[in-house]
């Protein structure tokens, strides 16, 4: 993620509070990577032998983790200086806006970063390639798909402290501040590959070579809203926060053909003629997809700011940018096989 929120010391001019850049300027929230930390999941799989000599077989897989979040809430009335880095697209130079500030602003600020799970399905056929006492290996090959989803949301409720506000906004007017980046990634492919078994005694040592190749449909939501209560008036809502502004709200995708290798080896422990239990380890590479944090253009235009005191003028930022990224997954399975 970009830097999202930062804070300054009160006493730092407003011109360089929450600045990036700026010798006070520090990041609270963002400008790092979040939800890569370890997660639970599961997967099953089903199979079976269309003869009796075990040459030509189905299998269904099925996985899925776990969600994972990660958040932010800071509150000041203005000590310390609270704000939000964005790059002046009108002016060409770094800038912020302020979220609390000594004598101007007070507000609250809080931002939630958001993956929803990956998960992903097969349904393949199994052919023996070549058979031994205590060895095979087959060739397996159908559909296969995957999906990520991601949310990035950052909301601000600040309340003017100033009868003199520089915009001449009443003191006591209320502003609720909403930015929704959302990212889905599903792909749908043929899966094809390779998976083999050696036994010694008691002991199984499987392993599996695998590639999809497909089309990947990615799709980014942008979203933001602005509202503003003056003392003794109705709300009044606009559309735009800060980093979505109606120069790039909308909803926006592509299709795009990838290739996703998948490998994977586990040793088990065959218990009874029937039931072995293992433990494995998977590397699952996906190399184009869209997260919410490539998705955020920092070059904003103010005039496009809700209730921007100038008329719009200037370049359309932000935008929408359709940046790919690369995902990776490994993970270590612990579970048990029953043949019957």
């Amino acid at each position: 993620m970009p830097p999202l929120i930062t804070a300054s010391p009160a006493g730092t001019p407003a011109a360089q509070a929450g600045v990036l850049g700026a010798p006070s300027t520090t990041v609270l929230f963002g400008g790092n990577h979040v939800n890569d930390e370890v997660r639970s999941g599961f997967r099953l799989t089903l199979g079976c032998w269309l003869d009796d000599c075990h040459k030509l077989g189905i299998e269904g897989d099925f996985f899925m983790l776990e969600s994972e979040g990660t958040g932010f809430t800071a509150s000041s009335t203005g000590d310390p200086i609270l704000a939000r880095p964005f790059f002046n697209a009108f002016t060409g130079r770094p800038d912020a806006q302020l979220i609390a500030f000594p004598g101007l602003l007070s507000g609250t600020v809080s931002a939630r970063s958001e993956s929803t799970g990956l998960l992903g399905a097969d349904a393949l056929l199994r052919c023996n390639l070549c058979c031994g006492c205590n060895s095979r290996l087959d060739v397996v090959g159908g559909f296969r798909y995957l999906r990520l989803s991601d949310h990035l949301g950052v909301d601000e409720n600040l309340v003017t402290t100033s009868a003199t506000n520089p915009n001449f906004v009443p003191l006591g007017t209320s502003i609720i501040l909403c930015d929704r980046f959302d990212t889905r990634n599903e792909f749908y492919g043929f899966n094809f590959g390779l998976k083999g078994t050696v036994r010694r005694g008691p002991w199984v040592l499987q392993g599996l070579a695998l590639v999809a190749i497909g089309d990947n449909r990615e799709v980014v939501n942008i979203s933001g809203t602005t509202t503003v209560t003056v003392p003794s008036a109705a709300p009044v809502t606009g559309v735009g926060g800060l980093l979505a502004l109606p120069s790039n709200i909308g909803r926006f995708s592509k299709d795009k053909f990838d290739v996703i290798p998948e490998l994977g080896a586990r040793i088990g422990y065959q218990v009874t003629p029937r039931l072995q239990v293992f433990a494995g380890y998977t590397l699952l590479y996906w190399a184009d997809v869209l997260r919410p944090g490539t998705e955020i253009d920092q070059a904003v235009n103010p005039t496009l700011l809700p209730g921007s005191p100038v008329p719009p003028t200037g370049a359309q930022r932000p935008m929408p940018l359709l940046n790919n990224t690369s995902f990776w997954a490994q993970g270590i399975d612990l579970g048990f096989e029953l043949r019957f």
